[in-house]
């Protein structure tokens, strides 16, 4: 403790810029140069920080999938789109990055972004552990059950076909999108709850809930790259919905 207050006068903000020029310089050069994905081709900038890809996230509203198609066009069919990650768009790949075997890791912020933690099905990134919550759940999903079940998408289906037809019949305009996601919904809903909701039966087919996944969509876009909105989802959902834009009302006031 003595050494530490001894040298801590010592410390000036002068001495803090450079060692933190020191640290950012030497790991660009590391990105660069010397790391295991330094030899793939795309843009320097993505391969220094994930900062480009927040530009196309964050300020061009979620346009960054449709930027890696650009640079496939730019770059070839194996491009490095950040500092840690590569896109293959091959289809000699498929078979080896879509296998059971191996381990199969996901990166923490691109979950935690989602603000439920990391320790469901869904967002736990370390494999094993993903693995073991999902392993009750593969007998309900497995394709013997979903047969069986078949008769509950034929039933929700034949539903959006009469809805279809009577539509073209009338050349009432209505929102196709809207009533598909209604179908998914209601599918999904008898097939893991046992209960349908009737999406399909309501006039706008509930488009405020199709509307409530895109808006936790561009939550969670944010969420990646701006961490300190995921405070919002430790908040009151009540104060989140007090204060918060038209997209944040409407995704606290489904969750609550």
């Amino acid at each position: 403790m003595t050494l530490l207050a001894d040298f801590l006068p010592s410390v000036t903000w002068w001495h803090v810029a450079v060692a933190v020029t020191v640290y950012y310089v030497s790991r660009t050069i590391y990105r660069l140069t010397l790391h295991p994905l330094a030899k793939f081709p795309g843009p320097k900038l993505a391969a220094i920080t994930r900062l480009y890809e927040g530009y196309y996230d964050v300020i061009q509203e979620g346009q960054y999938t449709f930027k890696i198609g650009e640079l496939h066009k730019q770059y070839g069919p194996i491009i490095r789109i950040s500092p840690y990650e590569l896109h293959i768009n091959d289809p000699s790949y498929f078979e080896k990055l879509y296998r059971q075997d191996g381990r199969w890791d996901k990166y923490d912020w691109n979950y935690i972004a989602h603000g439920r933690g990391l320790n469901t099905a869904i967002t736990a990134p370390d494999h094993y552990l993903h693995k073991t919550v999902r392993q009750p759940l593969s007998p309900f999903f497995s394709k013997a059950n979903v047969g069986r079940k078949l008769g509950i998408v034929r039933k929700h289906l034949d539903k959006l076909e009469g809805i279809i037809s009577r539509k073209a019949v009338s050349k009432e305009v209505f929102d196709l999108g809207a009533a598909i996601s209604a179908w998914a919904r209601d599918v999904s809903n008898e097939f893991i709850l046992g209960k349908s909701y009737d999406n399909l039966d309501q006039e706008d087919f509930d488009r405020d809930f199709t509307t409530m996944v895109s808006d936790e969509g561009r939550m969670w876009r944010y969420n990646k790259h701006l961490p300190i909105l995921r405070v919002a989802f430790s908040l009151p959902w009540d104060f989140m919905i007090m204060v918060g834009d038209k997209g944040m009302k409407n995704v606290f006031s489904h969750l609550k």
